[in-house]
């Protein structure tokens, strides 16, 4: 028991370690513009986070500048927990971005915490634990996602987290680890739906194994799988509310289109290009090719691992996730959801072919350096695959600030655009409030309605694509009559009018 004790000792010991190791990796770029991969994701979710810190915290409802001064700015797209906590942040220090990297970061590293802690107390395997947390903060998906201005890293956490105390509650029966289990998953529900409830399988595979066929039917474990689907249920009947009375009824549970955008079509599980690129992004952002080898490794051994048939129903969870929400991966940051459970795969198959070498006239050490060799060079060739996330357009970036510059602090301004573009980047780095309109729909009798309504200036967005839009759109229609107002900007990509 001593002896136990004292390597896991040194396995938390070496987790710190390999928190240190990562660490580098995740501060590269910390204090950049929010410009990078997924920008328009990044400064969505800063842009809420800005307004909590501006006018209050309010976890009903978030605000966005992309939709004006009007009820429009009201749009609730998850639960806004992060956003709350970096405000938080924002008030302790100051505001800025790399708050919201910071809390990213942490998150991160809570759930590798918890990957280890989750995998000790399963598989009693501390060797697999460590590599699983390994492998989870080494993906490439995660070396970039993990420190980006999202909410994923959070989500995956409160999912880690309590599952982990489910299944310690159902090893030891303790009320403390039940409770928070409960809380935990649900908050990791409610905040993204789509996530959450696949989940349920393996802790219900897990239960079952662990206790008789009858105990399905306690209360504990019924109100286990209930209280986190049912917290999730009203709170999306919330949001469908919130955003059907404000204009946002697109971002509904029964609006077709958005429930199109996020499972797809049969036709679309038929693409073979579809699925050739989604699965690229697999073994790019998440396998690498040896790693997908290690997986397979893992998988063939998996039947002879403790608890295994958790770990596989995890898998097939997943399996069911990405089919049913096919058409939402186009974005690969859906895939990080998936990162845990393959992580537990590579490192068992990682773990048995360092068994292998091991068995042999050099021993542990020929086993030491190739287990070395593999984890740097997996190192190194997930960050080869990160590095081009971090591209930053400074010259873009440059533009939207001189956007800003060019009006008065705290003004609010019309951006009109050749189509619908909701994209926060638009408003967050200028730090102006402006209402999204296309440009066909800026009129004189808009302009005027606009003005009354206290907007004061006018954006044009990629105003060389106009004559082209205007001839497809609207033929003979003209923004002539805006050379009346004062021209305060005039650069590739933007004009500023002012009123």
């Amino acid at each position: 028991m001593v002896k136990r004790l004292g390597k896991i000792r040194r396995l938390n010991w070496l987790f710190i370690l390999l928190l240190f190791v990562v660490l580098p990796f995740r501060l590269y770029h910390l204090t950049y513009p929010l410009l990078d991969a997924h920008f328009f994701r990044q400064t969505q979710t800063a842009t809420i986070a800005l307004n909590f810190y501006n006018h209050g915290i309010n976890l009903l409802q978030t605000e966005l500048d992309i939709f004006g001064i009007g009820k429009e700015k009201y749009i609730t797209l998850e639960f806004p927990l992060y956003e709350a906590i970096v405000a938080v942040f924002y008030k302790i220090f100051f505001e800025s971005s790399i708050w919201g990297r910071v809390v990213s970061i942490l998150a991160s590293f809570l759930g590798a915490w918890y990957l280890f802690k989750l995998v000790v107390l399963l598989v009693r395997n501390e060797k697999i634990a460590f590599f699983s947390s390994f492998f989870f903060l080494f993906a490439p998906l995660n070396m970039f996602y993990q420190r980006s201005f999202m909410i994923e890293p959070l989500v995956i956490t409160l999912l880690l987290s309590g599952i982990f105390y489910f299944c310690h509650f159902v090893n030891f029966n303790d009320k403390k680890s039940y409770l928070l289990s409960v809380v935990l998953l649900t908050l990791g529900f409610i905040h993204k739906g789509i996530y959450g409830p696949f989940w349920l399988l393996p802790i219900t595979v897990y239960y079952l194994k662990k206790r008789s066929f009858r105990e399905i039917f306690s209360a504990k474990f019924i109100l286990a799988l209930i209280v986190p689907l049912a917290v999730l249920f009203f709170w999306q009947k919330h949001v469908d509310y919130i955003n059907t009375v404000n204009g946002h009824e697109y971002f509904t549970s029964y609006n077709k289109g958005h429930m199109e955008w996020n499972f797809g079509s049969a036709m679309d599980r038929l693409s073979f290009a579809l699925w050739g690129s989604y699965l690229q992004q697999l073994l790019n952002g998440i396998f690498l090719k040896p790693g997908l080898v290690i997986f397979l490794i893992g998988l063939a051994f998996i039947p002879k691992i403790k608890n295994s048939s958790f770990f596989l129903s995890g898998l097939i969870s997943q399996i069911i996730y990405f089919i049913v929400f096919f058409k939402i991966q186009s974005h690969n940051y859906y895939q990080a959801v998936m990162i845990p459970v393959f992580s537990v795969f590579m490192s068992i198959g990682f773990v048995k072919v360092s068994e292998l070498v091991k068995n042999n006239h050099f021993g542990s050490y020929l086993k030491i350096s190739f287990m070395s060799v593999f984890c740097a060079l997996f190192i190194y060739k997930s960050w080869i695959n990160t590095l081009p996330s971090f591209y930053i357009d400074w010259d873009w970036y440059n533009r939207l600030k001189a956007v800003g510059s060019s009006v008065s602090d705290k003004s609010v301004g019309i951006l009109a655009t050749p189509g619908f573009d909701w994209n926060s980047v638009y408003t967050y780095i200028p730090r102006h409030k402006m209402l999204l309109v296309q440009a066909e729909n800026v009129t004189y009798e808009n302009i005027i309605k606009w003005k009354k309504l206290g907007y004061s200036f006018m954006v044009l967005h990629e105003y060389e694509k106009y004559p082209d839009y205007f001839a497809v759109v609207a033929p003979g229609f003209s923004l002539d009559f805006l050379k009346a107002d004062k021209l305060v900007l005039d650069i590739p990509e933007f004009k500023v009018y002012q009123f």
